[in-house]
C-alpha cells in the first residue's frame, strides 16, 4: 500500500460548553496562494498542488460561496471554501512540470457563482533549471521486504540542503507513528516496538522556493489586486517502502548452543604493525600484495572501534602466511563466523551479481580456485557471502539492503557446516539466509582482508574477528552494540540440562515420542523462532522418520514446519489419528510455513511423518523441520460435577469425580455451612479421568466439600 501525505492546516476544536463570537465583516479574506511541487523519488513522478488558504489579513472567516484557481491547461485547480476544488496531475519529468505551470495565465475568482464573483488573472515563473535537490532514497528496509525486526533501523539517503525531514510509519487504518530527524540525519530507529502486519515507511524534506518559484499579484480587468493577497512556493520531495514486519515468538533460552573461540581479532589500531592480532594466538597478517598504482592500504584514524582502522584503495591487500594462513583455512573450511566494520561507498557490479573474485569487490576471502570461501564481499551496494565446494557448486547469499552509505556498517557472516545455513547480519539484526554445501570449503592457497588481483576493496576497515563455531543473534548484537568487544569463548552444551523434543518445540506441556527407521533429534541450528526446533532423521529409500504427540480436544493447534529435499523423493505430512491432512511439498525447497488446525473433542494422535516412500534416488540430507507447536484448548462452559461416594481408604477418607478435560478443578471446602465461607483445599487440571481427593480421618469431626470448576 503506498501513502501519500499531504500537507493538511491544523485545526483547533473548542470545548462544548465554550461560547464564540463572529464578527462580520463586508471585506473579503486574505488568501494565500501556497505551490507545492511535489516530486515522489519512489514513483518518479513530479506534481504541482497549489492549494489556497485563508490568511487571516482579510475581515470575513470565509468566502460567500467559495474561491477557485484554475491554471491555464486546467490541470491544476485549487481553492477554499465549500465546493471548491484541488486538483494536480502527474509529470514524468521536472521540465514537462514547469513548462505547464510557467507557460499561460492563470485565473482567480472570488466567490464563485455568487453575484459578487470577481476575477482575476496572474502568471507563474520559475528560475529552476531542473530538480535543485537529490533524490530521497530509502535504503532500508527495502521495498517488499518481508522480514524486518519489530524495531527495524530505518536508514535513507537524502538531500542536506533542504529543510529537515519529517518521518512517517504508517499500517492501515489506525496506525501513525513519525519523527523528526535533523537534516542531516541518514537513520532513526523510533520506539515503540511494530506489531506483525505490514507497513509503509515514508521520508519526506521540505524546502522553501518562493525566490525561485513565484506568481504575480492577480489582477482584474481594471488592474486592480485581490485584498490581501500573499503568495509562497514550497519543494517536497520523498520516498516509500513497503515492508512486513515479522515479531518472533519469545521462548525461555535453550540450554543447548554450541560452542566458538575467538581465533582472530585484527583491531587495526597499532599503525606501526596494522596486521597485528590482538586475540593472543598470535595469526598476525604478515604479507601484502599489491597489483596497481600507489597509494596502498594506509592507516587511517577513521575508526568504529579504538584509535584505529585501515584504508584500502582497491589495488592491495594485508595478506595471512604461514601459521595465520593455517588458522584461517581450517577454520574457515567448517562452522565459522567472521565480523567486520566497514565504511564505503564504492559499488562494483550489481546487486544481484554472483560473488566470483572478479566484477565485485572481496572485503575477507580465503580463496576460491579449488573450494573456499569469501565470507564478506560486496557486489553492487550490497553484502555478498560466497561458499564453493570442491565440485564448484557455488552459492551466494546477498544481504537484502545496502552496506555502501559512506558510514560503518557492521557485517557478521555465519556458516554451519552441519546444516549448511548460511546467515548475514547487518548492524546486529539478521538481513538474510540460506542454505548451502555440508563439505568441508578446503583447497585454499591463500587468505586475505582487502581483496585479490584487481577485486580489490576500496573504503575503510575496522575490527576484523573470526571465530569457530556459529555465534548466535545475541552475541551479534553485542558486538554491534560493542564495537571493539569480543565475544567470550564458549565450550558448547550443557550436559546436564539436555534439550529434549518438548523444550526444542516450546512445547513441554505435551508427551513427545519419535520412532520410524531414524528419530527426530532437537537442535538450535534451524529454527523458526531462532532458538530450537527438532528435525527429521537422515533417511534413506523407503523409510521414514516420524514425531508424535496427544492433545484432547476440542482446540486449535499451530505449529512452523519446513523442509530441504534435493527432489520430489522426500514428503513431510501431518496427520490427525493417522489420516493424512497436509503435505508439506511445494518445489521441494520451501520456507518456514506456519499451519493451523482445529482439533475435534476426545483425545487425538498427532504426527508429522517425514518419509522417502515416493520414489528413489533420495539423500540422507534431507531433512523436515517442526518448530513452535502450540495447543489452545478451546474455551467452552464446564458442566457441574458430580462427586462420587467418599469411601474409608486406610486412615483416610477418599472422594473422587470425573475431572472436565480444558477446564481447572478447585476442590474447596468449609466447617460451617451457615457462613457459606469455603475455602481452598486443592486445584486440579482437568484431563477427562477421574480424579480423587484425599482427606486424613483426624481432621475436624465435621467438615464439608465441593469441587468448582472454571
Amino acid at each position: 500500500m503506498k501513502i501519500r501525505f499531504t500537507h493538511v492546516p491544523t485545526v483547533l476544536y473548542a470545548p462544548a460548553a465554550t461560547l464564540a463570537l463572529v464578527l462580520v465583516s463586508s471585506a473579503h479574506a486574505g488568501l494565500t496562494l501556497q505551490m507545492n511541487i511535489i516530486h515522489d523519488c519512489y514513483g518518479q513522478n513530479y506534481t504541482f498542488a497549489p492549494n489556497l488558504y485563508l490568511n487571516d489579513n482579510g475581515g470575513d472567516s470565509t468566502p460567500i460561496t467559495y474561491d477557485q484557481i484554475y491554471s491555464p491547461t486546467m490541470d491544476f485547480t485549487g481553492g477554499v471554501g465549500t465546493g471548491s476544488q484541488n486538483n494536480r496531475n502527474n509529470f514524468p519529468d521536472f521540465g514537462s512540470l514547469m513548462q505547464v505551470i510557467t507557460n499561460g495565465a492563470w485565473q482567480l475568482i472570488l466567490n464563485v457563482g455568487d453575484p459578487s464573483q470577481h476575477s482575476y488573472t496572474f502568471t507563474v515563473s520559475s528560475t529552476l533549471a531542473g530538480n535543485p535537490y537529490v533524490n530521497v532514497v530509502v535504503d532500508y528496509p527495502p521495498d517488499g521486504a518481508t522480514n524486518v525486526p519489530p524495531l527495524p533501523n530505518f536508514v535513507w539517503q537524502g538531500p542536506a540542503n533542504a529543510g529537515a525531514p519529517i518521518v512517517y510509519v504508517f499500517q492501515y487504518p489506525d496506525f501513525f507513528q513519525y519523527a523528526f530527524p535533523s537534516v542531516t540525519d541518514t537513520n532513526t530507529t523510533d520506539p515503540p516496538a511494530l506489531a506483525a502486519g505490514d507497513y509503509s515507511f515514508n521520508i519526506y524534506y521540505e524546502a522553501n522556493v518562493s525566490a525561485s518559484v513565484m506568481a504575480t499579484t492577480p489582477r482584474d480587468g481594471s488592474g486592480n489586486p485581490p485584498p490581501n493577497w500573499d503568495s509562497k512556493a514550497l519543494f517536497d520531495t520523498s520516498s516509500q517502502a513497503g515492508f512486513t514486519v515479522v515479531v518472533p515468538q519469545t521462548n525461555p533460552p535453550v540450554n543447548l548452543i554450541g560452542g566458538h573461540t575467538n581465533i582472530i581479532h585484527y583491531t587495526f589500531d597499532n599503525s606501526g604493525n596494522l596486521g597485528l592480532d590482538s586475540s593472543g594466538n598470535g595469526n598476525d597478517l604478515n604479507g601484502t600484495s599489491g597489483w596497481g598504482p600507489p597509494p596502498s592500504f594506509s592507516f587511517s584514524t577513521n575508526a568504529k572501534a579504538g584509535g584505529g582502522a585501515v584504508q584500502f584503495f582497491g589495488n592491495n591487500s594485508m595478506d595471512a602466511f604461514f601459521q595465520t594462513f593455517t588458522a584461517w583455512t581450517n577454520t574457515l573450511s567448517g562452522s565459522f563466523s567472521v565480523s567486520v566494520w566497514i565504511n564505503t561507498t564504492n559499488t562494483v557490479g550489481y546487486d544481484g551479481d554472483n560473488l566470483n573474485g572478479y566484477n565485485d569487490q572481496s572485503v575477507i576471502d580465503a580463496d576460491i580456485v579449488g573450494g573456499g570461501v569469501i565470507p564478506v564481499g560486496l557486489t553492487g551496494s550490497r553484502a555478498a557471502f560466497l561458499t564453493i565446494d570442491a565440485d564448484g557448486n557455488a552459492d551466494t547469499l546477498h544481504s537484502q539492503q545496502s552496506v555502501t552509505t559512506g558510514r560503518y556498517v557492521h557485517i557478521v557472516s555465519t556458516r554451519d557446516q552441519t546444516t549448511g545455513q548460511k546467515c548475514i547480519y547487518i548492524n546486529g539484526r539478521l538481513d538474510s539466509s540460506d542454505y548451502a554445501t555440508l563439505e568441508l570449503l578446503t583447497g585454499e592457497t591463500f587468505a586475505t582482508v582487502g581483496g585479490w588481483g584487481g577485486t580489490g576493496y576500496t573504503g575503510l576497515v575496522d575490527d576484523v574477528q573470526l571465530y569457530t563455531g556459529v555465534l548466535q543473534a545475541a552475541d551479534v548484537s553485542n558486538l554491534y552494540a560493542n564495537p571493539g568487544a569480543t565475544v567470550p569463548n564458549y565450550a558448547g552444551t550443557n550436559a546436564s540440562s539436555p534439550l529434549t523434543l518438548g523444550k526444542a518445540l516450546n512445547a513441554t506441556n505435551l508427551i513427545w515420542t519419535s520412532s520410524g527407521d531414524a528419530s527426530w533429534f532437537p537442535e538450535t541450528t534451524h529454527s523458526y523462532d531462532g532458538v530450537s526446533a527438532v528435525q527429521s532423521g537422515s533417511l534413506l529409500d523407503s523409510q521414514s522418520s516420524l514425531l508424535q504427540t496427544s492433545v484432547t480436544g476440542p482446540g486449535t493447534l499451530t505449529f512452523w514446519w519446513q523442509y530441504m529435499a534435493n527432489d520430489d523423493s522426500f514428503d513431510l505430512e501431518f496427520e490427525i489419528d493417522g489420516n493424512d491432512t497436509d503435505d508439506l511439498n511445494i518445489n521441494y525447497d520451501t520456507s518456514w510455513t506456519q499451519d493451523t488446525w482445529t482439533i475435534p473433542a476426545g483425545v487425538h494422535t498427532l504426527t508429522w511423518d517425514a518419509n522417502t516412500f515416493n520414489d528413489t534416488g533420495s539423500s540422507p540430507t534431507d531433512a523436515g523441520w517442526v518448530g513452535d507447536v502450540v495447543f489452545t484448548p478451546a474455551s467452552t462452559a464446564p458442566s457441574p460435577v458430580t462427586l462420587l461416594p467418599p469411601a474409608l481408604v486406610g486412615t483416610n477418607f477418599q472422594f473422587s469425580f470425573v475431572s472436565q478435560a480444558n477446564h481447572t478443578n478447585y476442590v474447596q471446602y468449609s466447617t460451617n455451612l451457615a457462613n457459606t465461607n469455603w475455602l481452598p483445599y486443592s486445584t486440579i487440571i482437568g484431563d477427562g479421568t477421574t480424579k480423587s481427593v484425599t482427606v486424613p480421618a483426624n481432621t475436624q469431626a465435621q467438615e464439608y466439600f465441593r469441587v468448582e470448576t472454571q
